[in-house]
């Protein structure tokens, strides 16, 4: 009978034990506008991404842009005056270099972007993965976790935008913002928002066992506080005692040391990505609004290249609207081809291009300057079409060819009959240079250039009477140097601007 008696007492103190346990686990939970601004944060930590697209796209764009005009500054600069050809060429210049900066910053910086949206990545994803994990649990319509006052419950889970992290219902996952959009991110704004301290819930809320510590019914262990939700939210080493949030800027240096990292870095690649922005922004008004005045444009030192400039130069308001307009008309001009096709057909002439002095300087037509280097070339006016016979050569409508014009016919004939028709060789197939002793040269016969009354001259390279590199020479070698050397000198001046 007294073992009865123990072992009844013993059941009914265990019974109680049991029940206190289980009624003493109140306040699990966690108040839906505290969960709300867990999720202002992961919403932020997202937004990284369309941010950094944007920042990346932005950049690639100007660098496209800014090819673009270097390109055609530099065609504009083949027949602009002299006065505005300086500034075209200084721009054209600041253009192509600003064009390459901004690549090097892309391609030195885009790592750097990735990185912080996947940290940002990362975080919002514990962030969501915890609140969809507080939010799932429910008895009939009302969530078990999540409740919309002290007093707990009325929350029903599979509403959509229950809370701010799910916009659809029962808690399905949102994609981040797909279309790339500049962002001013506060990161370490929406962490210090974040409530600091009990989870809020004053009455019931016995369920939510996630949020429970130990006593046999919880979820965890009784000698070590579990974190959850990136660290946001802290169960309590107690049994049946309310979980705290750990938000605010106490916890800054702490719990929110790798929010405060990620808005560190953003801000960091933000600053680089953009160190050349302004005065691409300012290079590429040109561009913009055809008809409206545009400002002076100010060339910081170094831009240039090499140094140059080693004091900062401003383009006069005037000279950039000169240049814009010029811009404006070769490209209007140009649309119908289109504008791209006829950058790579001015591309691949450059490259086509014979830099000899006759190229140059300036010129009607090739085959106007190939007359002009050598009066003895023959141009064959005949293979060209309607659209390239121009120059020298004349299309003869009557004929339907394209023919040698009347003067240039005339030059050629007259190149012919100083030498004699004969290439100016003697009737023993011999040219002055086949003459290697000074008698030999001045005693040597042929056709005589017109002007001169002998074949062949001892000449050296000197024309004005110096005795370097004697040799024996036609007749026209001073006057054919001289022409030579003018020629050269035009060149030269020319490749300075």
């Amino acid at each position: 009978m007294a073992v009865a008696k123990v072992l009844a007492i013993a059941f009914a103190v265990l019974f109680l034990t049991v029940i206190l346990q289980k009624s003493s686990a109140t306040h699990m939970g966690v108040l839906k506008a505290d969960l709300d601004k867990a999720c202002d944060l992961a919403i932020e930590l997202k937004d990284t991404s369309a941010h950094v697209q944007f920042m990346l796209n932005k950049q690639s764009s100007d660098a496209g842009h800014l090819r673009d005009l270097a390109e055609d500054l530099e065609a504009l600069a083949q027949n602009a005056t002299a006065a505005t050809r300086t500034w075209i060429v200084k721009l054209a210049v600041l253009t192509r270099n600003q064009e390459r900066m901004t690549r090097h910053v892309i391609a030195t910086r885009t790592l750097a972007g990735i990185k912080v949206v996947a940290k940002s990545a990362t975080y919002a994803g514990r962030i969501d993965e915890t609140a969809k994990l507080l939010l799932q649990p429910k008895t009939g319509s009302t969530s078990m976790c999540v409740s919309n006052a002290a007093a707990f419950g009325s929350s029903n889970p599979a509403t959509a935008n229950t809370i701010k992290c799910f916009s659809k219902a029962n808690a399905e996952y949102d994609e981040p913002d797909e279309q790339p959009t500049k962002k001013a991110l506060a990161v370490k704004a929406k962490f210090e928002a974040i409530k600091e301290g009990n989870a809020g819930v004053t009455s019931r809320g016995t369920h939510c066992i996630i949020l429970h510590s130990g006593a046999g019914s919880g979820f965890g262990t009784t000698d070590a506080q579990i974190s959850l939700m990136a660290g946001l939210i802290k169960q309590s080493t107690a049994a049946g005692t309310e979980p705290t949030w750990k938000g605010g800027h106490s916890n800054l240096a702490t719990v929110g040391k790798p929010f405060a990292d990620i808005e560190t870095k953003l801000s960091i690649f933000n600053s680089q990505i953009t160190s050349h922005e302004a005065l691409n922004t300012a290079i590429l008004k040109i561009t913009q609004d055809k008809d409206g005045e545009a400002e002076a444009l100010e060339i910081p030192i170094g831009s240039l290249g090499n140094g140059q400039p080693e004091t900062a130069l401003t383009i006069p308001a005037a000279e950039v609207t000169s240049i814009k307009k010029l811009l404006f008309q070769y490209r209007e001009k140009h649309e119908a081809t289109p504008l791209e096709t006829q950058r790579l057909n001015f591309f691949t002439k450059q490259l086509e291009i014979n830099r000899t002095a006759c190229e140059i300087g300036s010129k009607a037509s090739a085959a106007k300057c190939q007359i002009k280097q050598n009066h003895t070339s023959k141009i064959n006016c005949a293979d060209f079409s309607q659209e390239k016979c121009e120059g020298d050569c004349k299309w003869d409508k009557k004929d339907g060819k394209c023919k040698l014009t009347e003067k240039a016919q005339q030059q050629a004939e007259k190149a012919n009959q100083e030498t004699g028709g004969t290439g100016g060789k003697n009737k023993d197939g011999k040219k002055c240079s086949d003459f290697k002793t000074q008698t030999e040269c001045e005693a040597a016969d042929g056709p005589k250039p017109a002007g001169k009354n002998k074949f062949c001259g001892w000449t050296g390279e000197d024309a004005s009477g110096g005795d370097k590199g004697f040799k024996c020479r036609d007749s026209s070698f001073l006057l054919n140097k001289k022409f030579a050397l003018s020629m050269v000198s035009a060149a030269s001046v020319a490749l300075l601007f």
